[in-house]
């Protein structure tokens, strides 16, 4: 044995970032990586976490946001999960007969004319109101008014609302969801210009444990399989 540099079979295996957890179970230089810009308002996203890209159903943009693969019903229980929940948004006011929500000037970069999104409301009984268009940003000192045709029907009994990239497992047609490689720091309120970030295509196997906001029902989409405490995407 010749040390790190001599003859001697080796390991690498190279780290995802600044957190606890490894991401790569197999070796990362054989995974099929490539670059994408991800939105601003999000902060620090960690290795792991799953993205999806946005725009509308007909039309993708170029850039990513995180995913958030749950229903209603998960997501308005249990939002105090910051990491689970990280590609939520706050809504700070609703009107239903204007048909706009309200969010936190700091979320002002997390989406644009052309996304659709994903409305979560807690009101018995209710459906997620998605598949709906933002059309008009109105951005003020107090807020950033979003106009969403179409979900005034949903909203108007709601007692609150939280806000989503259109990115529901059930919502997809084909391959849309990546992994994000290592840890990125998309920046927040309004001097935020998002951040380029390395996602994870294809050909690896990684530890189901470091992927912050997993859901089972997202694996087709990954072109993936669940063993044990691994996810194997192909």
């Amino acid at each position: 044995m010749q040390g790190l540099n001599g003859s001697a079979p080796q390991v690498n295996r190279y780290p995802e970032g600044n957190g606890i957890n490894r991401l790569y179970y197999s070796m990362r230089d054989q995974a099929l990586l490539t670059d994408k810009m991800i939105r601003s308002g999000y902060g620090v996203l960690r290795a792991g976490t799953l993205m999806v890209l946005m725009g509308s159903f007909d039309t993708r943009n170029a850039d990513m946001a995180p995913m958030v693969p749950y229903t209603r019903t998960e997501v308005i229980d249990t939002n105090s999960d910051t990491e689970k929940w990280v590609g939520v948004t706050p809504v700070l006011a609703f009107d239903d007969v204007a048909e706009t929500v309200t969010i936190p000037l700091d979320y002002v970069k997390r989406f644009k004319v052309g996304d659709e999104v994903m409305v979560y409301v807690n009101d018995t009984g209710a459906t997620d109101a998605n598949q709906n268009e933002i059309t008009v940003i109105t951005v003020t000192a107090n807020g950033v008014t979003l106009t969403i045709p179409g979900v005034g029907a949903a909203i108007a009994t709601a007692t609150e609302l939280l806000i989503g990239p259109c990115s529901r497992y059930d919502d997809f047609s084909g391959k849309t969801v990546y992994v994000l490689d290592k840890d990125v720091d998309t920046g927040s309120g309004t001097e935020g210009i998002g951040a380029m970030g390395v996602v994870l295509m294809s050909n690896a196997i990684i530890y189901k444990g470091s992927i912050p906001n997993y859901n089972s029902e997202i694996l087709p989409f990954l072109g993936a399989s669940a063993d044990g405490q691994h996810i194997i995407i192909k």
